[in-house]
Formats: structure tokens, C-alpha cells, sequence
């Protein structure tokens, strides 16, 4: 089971969300005691 994230041209997310999302993706993935 994975998950999959990309991002496409044209898809406009400013970078410190992104950045964001991917920390609070890790700090889920960290609490459920799952490995990257």
C-alpha cells in the first residue's frame, strides 16, 4: 500500500504549502509508527 504525490506543470500550489502538506504527511506517517 503507497501513496504516490507529483505534481503537473500547470498545477499552481505555492511552495510553502506544499511544504507544509509534506510535513504534516511525515508527522502522520511518524504517529502511526509506519516507515517511509
Amino acid at each position: 500500500m503507497g501513496y504516490e504525490f507529483y505534481i503537473e506543470e500547470g498545477v499552481f500550489i505555492p511552495r510553502s504549502v506544499t511544504e507544509e502538506l509534506v510535513e504534516i504527511a511525515i508527522d502522520l506517517v511518524r504517529n502511526l509508527g509506519l516507515s517511509l
